[in-house]
């Protein structure tokens, strides 16, 4: 079997419809799509270089040039893309122009397809983009896991010696195409809750585009427009080394908890806000939305339970209902926009994200509904002793102060945000609205089916508290006009008053997996602190029980069936890493509710945000 056979039996699903073929459009009628892609997905991934592509379209549409089968596959990969990304439903007509293009392309994938060469890396990271757009056909975690095992094997995630002479053109297109690996394989292992392909402590590469670097934060002027900017490749890079550290520490390094993880967590969360607050001014506002949601996204997982918290604080829980409610009603300003415009691409992965981002609302919010709700804002725990006056350079670093808590988002005609049950109400409604529409997009519509089933006990304690007794939001929650009409930023509101221990013994976030726990999240009753949670046999099936839960939350459920079908990937770890969910934890092992295990909650399959 050649490894183009192998790689595409590897990950295929659903087979390619034979007959649907897509003849090549005349280039005034690629040249949109062309661009199209060049504004929306290679601004973020630029896997070549942008010349490269147009002289595969020149080779491509010229009558007397022979073109490569690379070019072909390349052009026909960026229309397929571009079409994709632009449809609205499965099987409309941009969505049956795509799978044609990708027919078309299959056709010479024995001669592009094949180990040892780099274009074959840059030939599979397209078919990945296709993958987290159309997860029916191919599965991308497969696909980058064979991309980031070629690239080891070249050597790419490494530079080369100083003493070794490499051009400058060769050492760029390692760089991009090392980076675009690390980005997409990082960005599905968060999503599918999935080891990394390779380590950070294994690669050793520097950023690409020296000759263009960050940007100044306040540059302007009508010069930037027409220069070519890497400016949100590399913020995109940026947030993808800082995920990846978080989630070895907190997912893949051990399974002990800490006894104080909340310096680290605080540490990390202001890393990621001095991330967005430092994005350069050539970033278009529409690729700044999608670096703030992707800032929430990552907020609510660093707060939700993991091995190393089993326990969230509090102040923890506030934040993640707080942050829940900014990333639904942001991603729902994004997904609303015509597909046409400039703006991120949606793919499969933004399903995932909006399904265990909506889960982890709903879980925070029905076991400590009354403290959630408390209009008024959350006192932050106490900050960390001030440290010693000392020059030692092995000394720990200062220690990050817990975040100011931010003030709720000010809908558009008020004056005053609602108060905390209408606001619940309305995310919990955003989110099932956004899983209808991505329903819609991908066909799969089992996660808006699960989210509404899990989320209707809920609905129905917040509609009666409502009706009983509404309580209007504060006037020290009051905030200045939103400076963007469409896309909500979550301003910080600094809050005094006395401080709040920290209680380590607050029980876990449980997903319907796991046995109901006596008062979670509540004050009394508390168990020792970091106390051992039960064992789960991961190897048995998760509770059939039907009903409502004793705890008032949502009702176990069966598990739904995974999308992906792909094969499972030997993937390249050092360290610990997660037990699977088809094996037996080792003895002695420990599990943790709440958290974003999406194989235990019935997804997995391949393909948002990239």
């Amino acid at each position: 079997m050649s490894y183009a056979r192998l790689i595409l039996s590897a990950s295929a699903k659903e087979a390619l419809p034979t007959g649907l073929h897509k003849s090549l459009p005349p280039r005034f009628a690629a040249t949109p799509l062309i661009q199209h892609y060049l504004d929306n997905i290679f601004t973020l991934l630029p896997i070549f270089e942008e010349a490269s592509l147009y002289s595969s379209v020149d080779a491509v549409y010229h009558p007397d040039e022979k073109a490569s089968a690379f070019n072909h596959w390349t052009v026909r990969m960026v229309l397929a893309i571009a079409c994709l990304s632009q449809s609205e439903q499965r099987g409309d007509t941009l969505y049956s122009d795509a799978v044609g293009h990708v027919n078309a392309a299959l056709e010479h994938s024995e001669e592009v397809l094949h180990p040892g060469m780099i274009s074959s890396i840059q030939a599979t990271l397209l078919l990945v983009e296709y993958a987290m757009m159309d997860p029916h056909h191919f599965d991308s975690w497969t696909l980058i896991g064979a991309a980031s095992r070629a690239m080891v094997d070249l050597g790419i995630h490494q530079d080369p010696p100083r003493r070794t002479s490499v051009s400058r053109n060769k050492l760029e297109i390692r760089r991009r195409v090392y980076w675009c690996v690390y980005a997409l394989d990082r960005s599905t292992s968060l999503v599918q809750t999935r080891a990394f392909s390779f380590s950070d402590d294994a690669s050793q590469v520097s950023l690409p585009f020296h000759q263009s670097s960050m940007s100044p934060k306040n540059t302007s002027g009508p010069a930037q427009v027409f220069l070519q900017s890497f400016d949100a490749a590399l913020a995109y890079f940026q947030i993808r080394e800082i995920q990846s550290e978080w989630y070895m520490d907190l997912f893949q390094s051990g399974r002990d908890p800490w006894q104080d993880p909340y310096p680290y967590i605080w540490r990390i969360y202001a890393r990621m806000t001095d991330w967005i607050q430092s994005l350069p001014a050539s970033i278009l506002p529409s690729t700044k939305s999608f670096f703030e949601l992707e800032l929430l996204y990552s907020y609510v997982y660093i707060l939700s339970p993991s091995p190393r918290i089993p326990h969230i604080h509090e102040y923890a829980q506030r934040l993640i209902f707080e942050h829940g409610i900014g990333y639904a009603t942001n991603l729902i300003a994004l997904i609303s926009k015509p597909s046409n415009t400039t703006k991120p691409p949606v793919t499969f992965y933004d399903a995932m994200r909006a399904y265990m981002t909506g889960r982890q609302f709903v879980d925070v919010l029905s076991r400590n509904i009354d403290v959630i709700l408390d209009p008024m804002p959350p006192t932050p725990p106490a900050p960390p002793a001030p440290p010693s006056m000392s020059e030692d350079p092995l000394a720990p670093p200062v220690q990050a102060p817990p975040p100011p808590f931010p003030s709720p988002l000010m809908p558009d005609g008020l004056s005053a945000p609602q108060d905390p049950t209408a606001r619940a109400i309305n995310a919990i409604n955003d989110f099932t609205n956004i899983l209808s529409k991505f329903g819609l997009r991908f066909g799969f519509t089992h996660w808006r089916d699960r989210f509404q089933r899990e989320s209707t006990t809920l609905l129905q304690q917040l509609y009666q508290r409502a009706s009983i007794s509404p309580l209007p939001s504060p006037l020290a929650h009051n905030t200045s006009p939103q400076a963007h009409p469409t896309f909500h930023s979550q301003p910080w509101l600094v809050t005094g008053g006395p401080v709040q221990p920290l209680h380590h013994g607050l029980p876990t976030t449980p997903p319907n997996i796991y046995p109901p726990q006596p008062s979670p999240f509540g004050t009394t009753h508390l168990s020792p602190p970091f106390s051992n949670p039960p064992v789960i046999d991961w190897g048995s099936t998760s509770p059939q029980t039907q009903g409502t839960s004793p705890l008032g939350g949502p009702s176990p459920l069966a598990e739904m069936p995974l999308p992906s079908e792909g094969r499972v990937r030997q993937a390249r770890v050092f360290g610990a890493g997660i037990h699977s969910p088809n094996t037996q934890p080792q003895q002695g092992g420990e599990q943790v509710g709440g958290g974003w295990d999406l194989n235990a909650q019935g997804g997995g399959g391949g393909g948002g945000y990239i």
